[in-house]
């Protein structure tokens, strides 16, 4: 994270560095207005080595002006990397959902949209890759909940590839 001060970008905290090998921590980023805390989407390189190993996700991270570091703020949001179900003939299958491949974080940074757009949650009854976007809500217990979920209607229509909230959270475009 970068801040424009006195004429010049300087790093604002230390370095936010992704925990798995070729895990694209970074993919979508979001900022809340006052720059206090940015949710970063991380979308693994998709290999036959790493099948079912190496998750999608997001996480939010606080800025915290004493360390001058960034801090993680309730867990991960964690996509889905295997599925088994008839649509795969009993077989387990990379669903490799790219939770994280899309973001946006509301203005006060309380709310946060996740886009999953090779989401195959529901293939048998919607389809392959019909996509997914998760809302997700900061409670007082200190952990993101997950509010609404929704899902693609068309196979391979990769529902979730872009998404945007309004500053109030109130509206979100998908």
């Amino acid at each position: 994270v970068y801040k424009y001060t006195s004429g010049s970008w300087d790093q604002h905290g230390s370095s936010i560095i992704g925990e798995y090998i070729c895990n694209y921590l970074g993919h979508s980023v979001s900022l809340s207005t006052d720059g206090k805390r940015v949710a970063v989407g991380a979308t693994p390189y998709h290999s036959s080595l790493l099948i079912g190993s190496v998750p999608s996700y997001a996480v939010v991270y606080e800025y915290n002006d004493e360390g001058d570091n960034w801090v993680q703020l309730g867990s991960k949001m964690i996509g889905a990397s295997q599925i088994t179900n008839s649509f795969t003939n009993g077989k387990p299958f990379n669903g490799w959902d790219q939770m994280g491949y899309s973001i946006s974080l509301t203005a006060d940074g309380s709310r946060l949209a996740v886009g999953a757009p090779y989401s195959s949650a529901e293939s048998e009854i919607r389809g392959y890759r019909c996509g997914a976007v998760r809302i997700y809500d900061y409670d007082v217990t200190g952990d993101w909940v997950l509010m609404k979920e929704f899902i693609g209607h068309d196979p391979g229509g990769q529902f979730g590839f872009s998404i945007s909230f309004s500053a109030d959270g109130e509206i979100l475009a998908i």
